[in-house]
């Protein structure tokens, strides 16, 4: 009896099977990766708009205290801390608020009636001690025992998209995406910067609802009443993005927005700094004058801009939170920095 022996089946991949398998795991990662990141970026924009919602919430309870909003920055040449200390105790910050007013006493927190030489036709008020030469942040000027606490980054001025340090930059301070709007009449151009009359005591040239303060002991801030636009049609913060200022246009370590406001250095005009230094990143100021995430380094770094595609998130004095796109038409843009401008605001 014969037996006959067949060629054994072998099972396996060819060569041209496993670059087929190749080339299908390729596209597939090719039409996940964007999927994911896509997936990602709007996880981030979400949280990035939570963080203003935050805000929102914060100074609206500031409001409630003390019948204002604060002032995006009190003082003269940005030394006094900005409106993100106001902010600590209402994002669950106290202690670090603590180690701040316990150090240094020029965190401008105002009382309601105010004195007889206070600023403002309608709204008066006094700060709680005078703040002139007083600071944390510039080295040689008042206390700098506050100094720490001011280094200490907090996620919630944070937007997770922007790669950039958290406080590696600017002396090592916490940097934040969230700065003030002060209008949109300021004048940027204006060299000196000492010709710019950025406070007067009607808020006529800063018509936003977060100005920059100017009188050494006394300034103003403003109430919602003093919002006639409506609180819904008015900017409170706007959103920045430091990754992109230094990736794309090559700008300084000086141009950092830091949340606890202050200039961190001796003079408001540092090579590299321009007046962003004196306007936004010392004391989270900002105005719309100038378009959603401008191209040109002329007005970049002055205007708000984030690393989301398509515009930059904004809150609004109503504590609402709005995503504007770059293309917002520039009118409906500059009406929504000003709080009493009567013109009508269209917001997309």
């Amino acid at each position: 009896m014969s037996v006959r022996l067949g060629k054994g089946n072998r099972k396996g991949f060819t060569l041209i099977e496993l670059l087929v398998v190749i080339a299908i795991i390729a596209v597939l990662i090719g039409l996940l990766v964007p999927a994911v990141q896509k997936v990602r970026e709007a996880a981030n924009r979400m949280s990035c708009s939570n963080n203003l919602k935050q805000f929102g919430i914060a100074l609206q309870a500031y409001h409630d205290v003390y019948q204002k909003f604060p002032v995006g920055e009190p003082g003269t040449l940005s030394r006094q801390w900005g409106w993100g200390v106001t902010a600590l105790p209402y994002i669950e910050q106290t202690a670090l608020y603590t180690a701040i007013t316990s150090a240094d006493a020029s965190v401008a927190i105002f009382i309601p009636g105010g004195g007889a030489n206070s600023f403002g036709p309608t709204t008066p008020f006094t700060a709680d001690a005078a703040v002139a030469g007083r600071s944390a942040i510039i080295n040689g000027a008042g206390t700098s025992a506050a100094y720490p606490a001011a280094k200490t980054p907090i996620k919630t001025f944070m937007c997770p998209s922007d790669a950039w340090a958290a406080t590696t930059r600017n002396a090592g301070f916490g940097k934040t995406n969230y700065l003030a709007c002060m209008g949109n009449g300021i004048n940027m151009s204006a060299n000196p910067i000492a010709a710019i009359n950025f406070a007067t005591a009607d808020g006529s040239i800063q018509n936003g609802v977060l100005v920059q303060a100017n009188n050494p002991t006394q300034s103003w801030a403003n109430n919602i009443a003093s919002i006639t636009d409506g609180t819904s049609n008015t900017i409170l913060l706007g959103e920045v993005a430091g990754q992109l200022r230094s990736t794309n246009y090559g700008l300084t370590a000086a141009n950092t927005p830091i949340w606890a406001g202050g200039n961190p250095y001796i003079t408001a005009t540092v090579s590299g700094g321009r007046q962003h230094n004196y306007f936004r990143v010392t004391g989270g100021l900002n105005g719309t004058v100038y378009p959603i995430n401008s191209t040109t380094v002329a007005t970049m770094d002055l205007a708000f801009n984030s690393s989301h595609s398509g515009g930059a998130n904004f809150l609004l004095s109503d504590a609402s939170v709005r995503f504007l796109s770059s293309s917002v038409t520039p009118l409906a843009y500059a009406a929504a920095g000003s709080k009493a401008g009567g013109e009508p605001v269209n917001l997309p």
